[in-house]
């Protein structure tokens, strides 16, 4: 939202959707607090949407950063290891917590994928979450024509 609100180029509106819904609202909240500052250069519209269709529906770009699961599942992807002797600085990509990860994730990736499919068929799609290419990868087994690309850690400077 920083980053969008940074650059004059292009504006728009966003559709905010998360299965929290207060998570959302939140997510309008600061986007819109952001776009609406003197400095914000680029002019959106953040709305917290309550379904996938009226988030996804004729979308132009699409951003997918999820994380499935609760915290202590999180945590548990890191800690569990390592009682078997196995270390894992995050354990979201690799190792038995990236395993872990990518069973949570991967439902959700070809869901997603099926809806993009059916309510914004064209649309760029950028996944940004671990483990990324596994993640990226089921957009394209759901939707072979899909256009996605994975990303993590982007840098933007000005």
């Amino acid at each position: 939202m920083n980053d969008l609100a940074l650059e004059a180029r292009i504006s728009g509106t966003a559709a905010l959707y998360d299965i929290d819904f207060e998570a959302a609202l939140t997510n309008e909240k600061v986007g819109n607090i952001l776009s609406n500052k003197k400095e914000a250069r680029g002019k959106w519209q953040y709305k917290a949407v309550k379904t996938i269709e009226e988030t996804l529906k004729d979308a132009d770009f699409v951003v997918i950063s999820i994380t499935p699961g609760t915290l202590k599942e999180m945590a548990s992807d890191v800690h569990v290891p390592e009682k078997y002797g196995i270390y894992q600085s995050v354990g979201d990509t690799v190792g038995p917590g990236g395993i872990v990860r990518v069973l949570r994730d991967v439902p959700m990736y070809a869901q997603i994928a099926q809806n993009i499919k059916k309510y914004s068929p064209n649309a760029w799609v950028l996944s940004y979450t671990n483990p990324m290419s596994i993640c990226t990868r089921t957009l394209f087994e759901i939707f072979p024509e899909i256009k996605a690309f994975g990303c993590l850690k982007i840098q933007y400077n000005y």
